[in-house]
């Protein structure tokens, strides 16, 4: 339980520190292949797009980052006090992000998002699934 619970704590705050980095990041030339994969995605080549690319993916850091503070709270509320409405939380939390979000991207061409997004979502479920079995056993004592 309490693997789940740091792993859990783990996915959340990678969230928190990458979201803050992101907009930094993204300004590097570790980002220069992934930003240029956008650009030919939506064909546009000039330079200013470049900026503009970088600027609409690091904009998304300080997202990215609450969501992660978000999902800690909800995390070490529902490892104090386990409940099911908790657990269904961050599962309807993810059902909305991953699955939405890696449509758009793979409709787009950003199949580097969807695949990232596939690794957390299910990396997050799994983890609840080993967790809810010990939810259900607490709950029928």
């Amino acid at each position: 339980m309490n693997n789940s619970k740091r792993f859990l704590q783990l996915i959340a705050i990678l969230h928190i520190v990458g979201g803050l980095l992101l907009p930094w990041l993204v300004q590097t030339s570790l980002a220069d292949d992934y930003v240029l994969s956008i650009m030919q995605n939506f064909k546009v080549n000039e330079p200013s797009t470049d900026q503009l690319v970088r600027f609409l993916v690091g904009i998304l850091g300080p997202t990215i980052a609450s969501w992660g503070v978000l999902l800690l709270y909800v995390v070490n509320s529902f490892f104090l006090q386990p409940t099911i409405t908790t657990w269904w939380t961050i599962i309807i939390a993810g059902l909305i992000w991953a699955p939405y979000d890696s449509w758009l991207s793979i409709q787009h061409g950003v199949t580097l998002n969807a695949v990232f997004n596939a690794i957390v979502f299910c990396s997050i479920v799994i983890t609840l699934l080993k967790v809810r079995v010990f939810l259900q056993k607490r709950e029928i004592r």
